[in-house]
C-alpha cells in the first residue's frame, strides 16, 4: 500500500511551559522598584538643595540691598561732605599731608565698599535668575 506524503508525516506536538527562572524576573522587578525609589529620593534632595540655595540668595540680596540703601541715602553723602572738609582743611593748612592721605584712604574705602555692595546685588540677582530659570 502506498502512503502519500500527507499521510506519512503527521506530527502533533503539545506541551506545557513552566517558568524555570521565576525568581530572576521577580528580582528584576524589585530592582526596578528600588531604582525608582532612589530616583524619587534624589529628586527630593535636589529640590531641598535648590530651595536652600534660593533662601540663601534671597537673604544675601536683602543684606546687600540694605547696605546699598545705606550708602545711597547716607553713607556717600557723609563721605563726600567729609572729603570736601578734608580738602579745605589741607588747603588752609590745618592738617598735614600724611593725615590727608589717611583721610583720603578712608574716603576711597567708602567708595569701594559701595561698589562692592553693587557687585553683591548683581551677583545675588544673577544667581536668583539662574536658580529660577526653566531648563
Amino acid at each position: 500500500k502506498y502512503y502519500a506524503p500527507s499521510h506519512r508525516f503527521g506530527i502533533v506536538q503539545g506541551g506545557i511551559s513552566m517558568p524555570i527562572f521565576n525568581g530572576a524576573a521577580k528580582a528584576k522587578i524589585n530592582a526596578a522598584k528600588v531604582k525608582q525609589d532612589i530616583a524619587v529620593l534624589q529628586k527630593q534632595q535636589q529640590l531641598e538643595m535648590l530651595n536652600r540655595r534660593l533662601v540663601d540668595v534671597i537673604s544675601q540680596f536683602g543684606a546687600a540691598k540694605e547696605a546699598y540703601d545705606y550708602y545711597v541715602s547716607e553713607g556717600l553723602a557723609l563721605s563726600n561732605d567729609s572729603w570736601n572738609q578734608v580738602k579745605k582743611r589741607l588747603e588752609l593748612g590745618d592738617i598735614s599731608y600724611a593725615e590727608f592721605n589717611i583721610l583720603q584712604s578712608q574716603y576711597l574705602q567708602v567708595l569701594i565698599a559701595h561698589a562692592e555692595t553693587i557687585h553683591q546685588l548683581q551677583m545675588a540677582s544673577a544667581m536668583f535668575q539662574f536658580l529660577t530659570e526653566k531648563k
